[in-house]
């Protein structure tokens, strides 16, 4: 059996968290129509309105999730490929902020038998409710 991998988010922008070379990339912002969050982060310095965002995302997420549909679907793949010894990082213009890619990571490391990283926040997930 092999080892299992690994996922987490890492960022687009210059002199942000970086993917290692071990890595593979997947874009998770629109550039990626399934993975993308499709609510519009217009101010990236806005710390309420992020919220809203990734809020608004997790409704979507959660409406996904139910109906088995393409995210939960490509979230099993992530997480069947993670098993399967693949290092993946998420790619976003978020990171290192809170970024609606965060849920996806929990949900893969879940699925791949992994535990949730420390730095994804619980109450981000209960505030997703709060839109």
């Amino acid at each position: 059996m092999a080892q299992p991998g690994s996922v987490r988010v890492v960022s687009k922008r210059k002199g942000g968290i970086a993917a290692s070379a071990h890595e593979t990339i997947i874009d998770a912002d629109r550039n990626n129509p399934v993975l993308g969050n499709r609510h519009i982060l217009h101010n990236h310095r806005d710390a309420k309105e992020r919220a809203q965002v990734i809020a608004a995302h997790g409704h979507d997420l959660d409406i996904d999730l139910t109906n088995n549909g393409p995210i939960d679907q490509l979230l099993d793949q992530l997480a069947e490929r993670v098993r399967g010894g693949e290092h993946i990082a998420l790619a976003c213009w978020c990171s290192p902020r809170p970024c609606h890619a965060d849920r996806y990571v929990a949900i893969i490391a879940e699925r791949a038998g992994l535990p949730i990283p420390q730095a994804i926040e619980p109450d981000l997930f209960a505030a997703q409710h709060d839109i």
